[in-house]
């Protein structure tokens, strides 16, 4: 069984910090987090049926009691806290949007960082105890407002460029 477990590990890490990060975490925290949940794996292991959806929601219920917990709640999710992006940088496009998946509403964003972790609306109905209908507006929505957002970023950043 610690064999399975470390094989899992070493397969989904890396895409449940990411699915974290989506959920508006810096990626220090996205890693503790990552880590938190797969040490409660470890202990529930023989009875987890379906580990990645598991660790998702785990995951999920972690990151928002430590947001809560430390009353940090509009400080974690304000536009100014997020870090300013240099248009050189070769991940700027990621960091905008992280940044723009910070800004959604919290329904919204973990739905999206459901789907972007490659689960269907149905699946994450499943999940999350919503209907499938739910996940598909909140989906739209979500992708309504981060086109919104990614656009007002796209023209401040066109705006703040020297001029030729």
């Amino acid at each position: 069984m610690r064999n399975e477990i470390s094989e899992y590990f070493k397969q989904d890490y890396n895409q449940l910090v990411g699915f974290v990060m989506r959920l508006g975490a810096q990626q220090s925290t996205a890693e503790d987090v990552a880590q938190a949940a797969f040490a409660r794996a470890c202990v529930q292991w023989s009875q987890i049926t379906h580990p990645r959806a598991w660790l998702r929601r785990v995951a999920f219920r972690i990151y928002y009691q430590e947001v809560r917990k430390t009353s940090r709640l509009r400080e974690q999710w304000s536009p100014a806290s997020t870090p300013a992006v240099d248009p050189a940088d070769h991940a700027a496009g990621c960091d905008q949007v992280l940044a723009a998946l910070a800004m959604l509403p919290i329904r919204q964003r973990e739905v999206m960082a459901w789907h972007v972790d490659g689960y269907e609306p149905e699946q994450i109905a499943l999940e999350l105890g919503l209907t499938a209908e739910n996940v598909r507006k909140a989906l739209q929505r979500a992708r309504e407002r981060l086109k919104k957002l990614l656009a007002e970023q796209l023209e401040r950043g066109t705006r703040d460029e020297p001029s030729s």
